[in-house]
C-alpha cells in the first residue's frame, strides 16, 4: 500500500493532514447519508399557527425539529443528527477504516436529533469523558475562561467575589469560578485529565 502524503508531499505534509482530508470527504458522505435524511423526515414537526404563536417563529418556519435531550423545539438550522454512540475519531489512516464503519454502519436507532448546543455538550462529554450533566458545567467553566480578564473580574463581581488573591491571574479567576458555582472538585479533576 502506498502512502500517499509520501507520494504527494505538496498535496498533504504528513499522515495527520491526510487524515484531516479523508476525514472532511467522509462527513461530505454523512451529510447526505438517506437514514440521515430519512430521520429528519420522521423528525419534522408541521409549524401549526398555535405553535408559530408559542415558539415565536416568522412565517418562514414550516417545520421544527424536538431534541432529543432538552426537548425544546428548533427550525432546521439549529438542529444535528448524533451518533448516540460516538462514532470518535482517527489519527491514522489504519484508524480511518473503523471511523468511518462507526460514521455510515448506522440505523435510525443508533441516532438521534439534538439541538446544537445539547450535541455540542454531548461531543465535549465525550471528549473529556464525562457524564452530560458534568459536561454542562465544565464547558459553562471554559466559557469562563475564554473571557476576557475584565469580563472574568465581573462575572466574579456578579457572584459576590469582592477581594481575592486569586483575583490576580487568569488561572486562580478560572479555578475560583469553578468553586464559587460549586464545581471546584469536577475542574481540577478535569485540569488533572482524571475525568
Amino acid at each position: 500500500m502506498t502512502n500517499p502524503w509520501e507520494d504527494f508531499p505538496e498535496l498533504w505534509k504528513d499522515e495527520a493532514a491526510y487524515c484531516q482530508w479523508l476525514r472532511s470527504q467522509s462527513r461530505r458522505i454523512w451529510s447526505r447519508h438517506p437514514i440521515k435524511i430519512s430521520l429528519l423526515k420522521a423528525g419534522a414537526i408541521p409549524v401549526t399557527p398555535e405553535l408559530r404563536d408559542r415558539l415565536g417563529l416568522s412565517k418562514a418556519a414550516k417545520k421544527v425539529y424536538r431534541c432529543d435531550i432538552c426537548g425544546c423545539y428548533h427550525i432546521a438550522k439549529n438542529i444535528e443528527v448524533d451518533h448516540i454512540e460516538g462514532a470518535g475519531s482517527f489519527k491514522t489512516v489504519d484508524e480511518w477504516h473503523i471511523w468511518l464503519d462507526r460514521l455510515l454502519m448506522v440505523g435510525m436507532k443508533d441516532l438521534r436529533i439534538l439541538c446544537k448546543p445539547c450535541h455540542a455538550i454531548v461531543t465535549f462529554s465525550q471528549k473529556a469523558h464525562c457524564t452530560f450533566e458534568e459536561a454542562v458545567v465544565l464547558k459553562q467553566i471554559v466559557e469562563f475562561k475564554k473571557l476576557k480578564p475584565a469580563r472574568q473580574l465581573a462575572k466574579l463581581r456578579e457572584l459576590g467575589v469582592m477581594e481575592a488573591p486569586e483575583l490576580r491571574n487568569s488561572v486562580g479567576r478560572v479555578r475560583l469560578f469553578a468553586r464559587m458555582i460549586g464545581e471546584g472538585k469536577l475542574w481540577e479533576r478535569y485540569e488533572r485529565g482524571s475525568l
